[in-house]
């Protein structure tokens, strides 16, 4: 389990709990530590309704709390920067994603990568992908190494790719 808090991106839950049906590996990395915002709840639903009606798994965990609900605080310098640069280049859901991240030194869980190299290189976030969330459960011992590649090459050998 993650000990520190985590901020997930739209794409993560997607790569977890539509392109593949493994929402409780990301549970057991998370544990009680994972957040996202209401805009990434919209963009989740919105992608249940169009693409992976799965994702009402998902949803469930909000509605119940297990996964809780935060938005970015507008009245946080790093979080207004955050919003009012990159709102403009990316989704609402990565951009308020980063805010909440950057603005509380939580983590930023995303498979998204251009958003991810920008963030990285202008930001002062922390990041991590759907890969080291295999990678840590394998170091765990929760998953073999081949269960892992399997669950990754589902993900990218995926053809139905979000639309914004």
């Amino acid at each position: 389990m993650c000990d520190e808090l985590v901020v997930i991106d739209t794409c993560v839950v997607i790569d977890f709990c539509g392109r593949t049906d493994n929402l409780d590996l990301l549970m057991a990395y998370l544990g009680d530590n994972g957040v996202v915002t209401t805009a990434v709840v919209g963009e989740v639903e919105y992608r249940r309704r169009r693409t992976f009606p799965i994702l009402s798994t998902f949803l469930d965990l909000v509605d119940s709390q297990q996964v809780a609900t935060i938005d970015p605080d507008l009245g946080d310098e790093t979080a207004c920067r955050i919003v009012s640069t990159w709102s403009k280049v990316f989704g609402a859901g990565e951009v308020s994603s980063a805010a909440v991240a950057a603005s509380r030194r939580w983590i930023l869980l995303s498979a998204d990568r251009e958003p991810m190299q920008q963030f990285s290189l202008r930001e002062i976030i922390m990041l991590k992908s759907t890969k080291d969330v295999l990678a840590s459960l394998v170091r765990r011992r929760r998953i073999s190494k081949q269960q892992a590649d399997r669950i990754l090459a589902a993900i990218r050998g995926s053809t139905t790719r979000p639309r914004r």
